[in-house]
């Protein structure tokens, strides 16, 4: 979905897509949803803390 004022972020580094995905899975913790992060059932956090399901197959390989 494309609106103005939009923009692609190109993800090239392992930093910049560990930032911004530790900064979606604190959302909820920043709304007071949740204490922490894992504990979103909506989220892949709980995946990346413990490798528990969260309803979809998520791979890791470019954390490696």
């Amino acid at each position: 979905l494309w609106q103005p004022g939009n923009w692609t972020v190109l993800m090239d580094e392992t930093v910049s897509m560990e930032h911004r995905l530790r900064y979606m899975h604190e959302n909820p913790v920043r709304a007071g949803l949740v204490r922490v992060d894992h504990d979103w059932p909506w989220s892949s956090a709980g995946w990346y803390f413990d490798r528990s399901s969260v309803g979809i197959r998520l791979d890791a390989d470019w954390m490696d």
